[in-house]
């Protein structure tokens, strides 16, 4: 569990107004939002399962597919 907090953390710090991905031009706006969209889906579907919440914790994630087709 401490792995993937870690990496949500990481993510936010890296993809944070000069952060490392900015500072580098390694994402565009685009893509640095779609990574926030995904680690913010990530973190929600862990606190979810952590409460037990295991019905809710995918909601997210699941609207996110259908919106893309």
């Amino acid at each position: 569990m401490a792995n993937v907090i870690t990496i949500v953390c990481f993510v936010r710090m890296w993809n944070s107004n000069g952060g490392i991905l900015e500072r580098n031009h390694l994402l565009t706006e685009k893509q640095s939002r779609q990574l926030l969209e995904w680690i913010n889906m990530i973190e929600y579907e862990v606190i979810c399962l952590l409460d037990g919440a295991v019905e809710e914790a995918f909601g997210n994630y699941e609207e996110y597919l259908n919106n893309r087709k």
